[in-house]
């Protein structure tokens, strides 16, 4: 019996790769709600989240932040701390014509020693949607120019399965990571002016599938921890 593996290991995968483009930096003379940004934890400034337009993202963020309120001018308000970066995948994908699908026998540590899965590697390429949202232009460009900066010269990541009890590691490729193209996705929503932009990502990666193959426990890799919006 054989089990595909989750894409959703890319997507973790996706989300540390991400949050090291705002880590390690320092505060500067440049907008204050950007160094505050930067003090945060990346679980309260990274997330991956399905929305359609940015007043949807504060609609549900400020849901899933409901019982973290604040007393603001005698009243209980729960806006979202802005600015954030959330990103989604889009459905589907795409096969790869230049990298054929491949065997491989991989011998996975469990309590047979001796047990050989045997795993077919599937190339495919993923699209993501990243989305910049802030509540000042200035933040907003500060956002765009460090993705900008980063991305162009940090092109790959890695994901990672366990089969059996054996890690296995992939690496996911950025296309075109130096052709950077932001939209305007600005608007008046109900928490007030949100400015915001969004590109999107399209990664080659390669996918295991085979029997005893799953995503890693832990929603850590690559030494950062990405939050969600449930």
């Amino acid at each position: 019996m054989r089990e595909i593996s989750e894409l959703q290991s890319v997507d973790f995968s996706m989300g540390s790769y991400i949050a090291g483009a705002f880590a390690n930096l320092e505060a500067s003379k440049g907008p204050s709600q950007f160094n505050e940004f930067l003090t945060r934890p990346v679980a309260k400034k990274i997330y991956r989240h399905e929305f359609e337009t940015p007043t949807d993202l504060i609609r549900s963020l400020r849901g899933s932040r409901k019982n973290e309120v604040t007393q603001v001018d005698g009243k209980i308000s729960n806006l979202p701390q802005l600015p954030i970066v959330v990103y989604s995948r889009k459905p589907g994908m795409i096969t790869n014509d230049d990298r054929r699908p491949i065997k491989r026998s991989v011998t996975g540590v469990s309590d047979d020693p001796t047990k050989v899965f045997e795993v077919l590697i599937l190339p495919v390429t993923l699209e993501y949607k990243l989305a910049l949202v802030a509540w000042d232009m200035p933040t907003l460009d500060r956002l765009q120019l460090v993705w900008y900066a980063y991305a162009a010269f940090n092109d790959k990541f890695l994901a990672k399965w366990v089969i059996g009890e054996e890690v296995f590691e992939t690496t996911g490729i950025i296309e075109d990571h130096q052709a950077i193209a932001f939209t305007d996705t600005s608007e008046v929503g109900e928490s007030g002016r949100l400015y915001a932009a969004e590109t999107d990502i399209r990664v080659s990666v390669q996918i295991a599938f085979g029997k005893a193959v799953s995503i890693p426990g832990e929603l850590i890799l690559s030494g950062f921890h990405v939050g969600y919006l449930e």
